[in-house]
């Protein structure tokens, strides 16, 4: 049984188009006065144009590493969730759905942290007469 010279060599593929794994559905962006940066894999020399609230944002080329990065308008904190759509030329595309802009608080210590409630965060202590 002889091997074709063609299966030994290595290949080098790109997904037409791709969000990096610490981007995702229902995530948690940083608010304004900040700008999220959003970025993933392609295909090097290809278009990607992300769509938000609305508006198309100038599009981004693909760098011969394979790596897009956009980077989102300024966005006030909401309540309510966004979808932020990529399409490429190459006619992939990908949708973030249910994300969100606000704060991120993440706390770490020992066994001397107390977890205080968003409520107790949020309401002025009153005192009692």
């Amino acid at each position: 049984m002889a091997l074709s010279p063609f299966l030994l060599l290595p290949t080098l593929s790109y997904a037409l188009l791709e969000l990096s794994n610490t981007l995702g559905d229902g995530m948690v962006l940083q608010r304004a006065p900040y700008s999220a940066l959003l970025w993933g894999f392609g295909s090097p020399g290809v278009a990607v144009v992300a769509s938000f609230d609305g508006q198309s944002l100038p599009p981004e080329t693909v760098a011969s590493d394979g790596i897009w990065r956009i980077r989102l308008p300024p966005t006030e904190a909401r309540s309510s969730p966004s979808n932020i759509s990529f399409v490429s030329t190459d006619g992939s595309n990908v949708l973030l759905r249910d994300v969100l802009f606000g704060d991120v608080y993440l706390c770490s210590g020992q066994s001397n942290m107390q977890y205080l409630s968003l409520i107790h965060i949020s309401e002025p202590t009153r005192r009692t007469p």
